[in-house]
């Protein structure tokens, strides 16, 4: 089974798309870094609120080692 599937049935992310996957050892143990990006033809929402958004928050790469 591929990881782009196996993502998919964990967590749908319906206006993103699964860029760049790897597995890197962080603090001795293997971690999966999956980078998403807002699809071309995607709707933004407002996280919070759930409505249409202008445009998508480009904040920095969160990475929680």
């Amino acid at each position: 089974m591929r990881i782009r599937t196996l993502l998919n049935q964990c967590q749908k992310y319906k206006s993103f798309s699964f860029v760049k996957k790897t597995i890197e050892e962080i603090k001795g143990k293997s971690a999966l870094i999956v980078e998403i990006d807002a699809r071309k033809n995607g709707k933004p929402i407002c996280s919070c609120c759930g409505r249409p958004a202008s445009q998508y928050d480009r904040m920095p790469t969160i990475r929680d080692d």
